[in-house]
């Protein structure tokens, strides 16, 4: 007798037949090689933490509705995802671009990372999303949430068989634009993609990255704008242009994206590894005020697309976890 597959198995083998009959069309032979090593990197990590249902109800929602590209756009780490971009989920090619991204930083060294997918929207089309989802029959759970006014605020979704906690009952969840102008921008008077990025990083406020911190450097004249921190991968890419490990290099750029550094100091084992590899004092001292810095990825999304999602006014997201 033949055993019924779940609906994590059918998510993951619609997921696995999607990606694979795509990066031939996306990818020529320069980069297919990387690219497939990273996908295949990408489909392991999905099917050890059974997160395939999360990025198909996000394709079949978006296919749904009919979205186009340029009406949606997704935040955070995701976008660093070669699964993301096989899916037109990502506008955001990681093979490709430049500044580079790595897909360590959604799904973990070992895919031990929890995954979320969260997509800022026009109005117009969260109000497609949300008729969408009032009228779903698939297996994910659904939920929603309002603000106190009742105007409906988000649509959360998760896979009873995925997550064993409902990540939407303990977080409010908001987000409005930045603008991608100000001191930053004025300062450096960015050209280049690469330094619009880095900009937009630098731009983020609250989170001990720019002021009091890399505003001070900057203003010194002695920091270039590349050797700044702006994003977790300028830590990661730092250490690892000084010699340090990739593992170390990856754990130690997590402790500065948390703020464990700023909180607990550096450790001895680690402040002498990073000493004899020649780290500058400048930077550790940069590395130890800060509370919390924003993936490269996000920065990348929001510049590429902001004009897009501006011109309909939208301050709207939805998000799935």
């Amino acid at each position: 007798m033949t055993q019924e597959l779940t609906c994590t198995e059918q998510a993951y083998i619609k997921l696995e037949h999607l990606c694979i009959t795509r990066i031939y069309d996306r990818y020529d032979d320069d980069d297919l090689s990387e690219a497939y090593r990273r996908m295949e990197k990408e489909l392991a990590a999905i099917k050890k933490k059974e997160t395939a249902p999360l990025f198909i109800v996000v394709y079949e929602a978006l296919c749904g509705v009919v979205a186009k590209r340029e009406k949606f756009s997704l935040r955070g780490d995701t976008g660093s995802s070669v699964v993301a971009y096989l899916l037109d989920i990502s506008e955001i090619d990681p093979v490709r671009i430049r500044p580079r991204l790595y897909s360590e930083f959604c799904f973990g060294l070992n895919g031990e990372e929890n995954l979320s997918i969260e997509i800022n929207v026009t109005r117009k089309l969260y109000r497609k999303l949300v008729k969408y989802f009032e009228h779903y029959n698939g297996d994910a759970r659904i939920r929603y949430k309002h603000f106190t006014s009742g105007i409906v605020h988000g649509v959360g979704i998760s896979d009873p068989q995925v997550l064993l906690r409902d990540y939407y009952d303990d977080n409010e969840l908001f987000f409005s634009f930045l603008e991608i102008s100000g001191q930053v921008f004025e300062l450096f008077k960015p050209l280049t993609f690469e330094d619009q990025v880095k900009c937009r990083g630098l731009s983020v406020e609250g989170n001990g990255v720019w002021e009091g911190n890399a505003e001070e450097l900057a203003k010194s004249g002695e920091i270039a704008l590349g050797d700044l921190i702006a994003h977790r991968e300028d830590v990661f890419e730092f250490m690892l242009n000084h010699g340090i490990e990739r593992e170390k290099a990856y754990q130690i750029s997590e402790d500065i994206r948390r703020g464990r550094i700023k909180r607990n100091g550096w450790d001895a084992e680690t402040i002498v590894l990073l000493y004899n590899a020649g780290i500058p004092e400048w930077y550790l001292k940069s590395c130890e005020k800060i509370s919390y810095v924003f993936p490269r990825a996000h920065s990348m999304i929001e510049i590429q697309h902001y004009g897009g999602l501006v011109a309909e006014n939208s301050s709207d997201r939805i998000a799935i976890s």
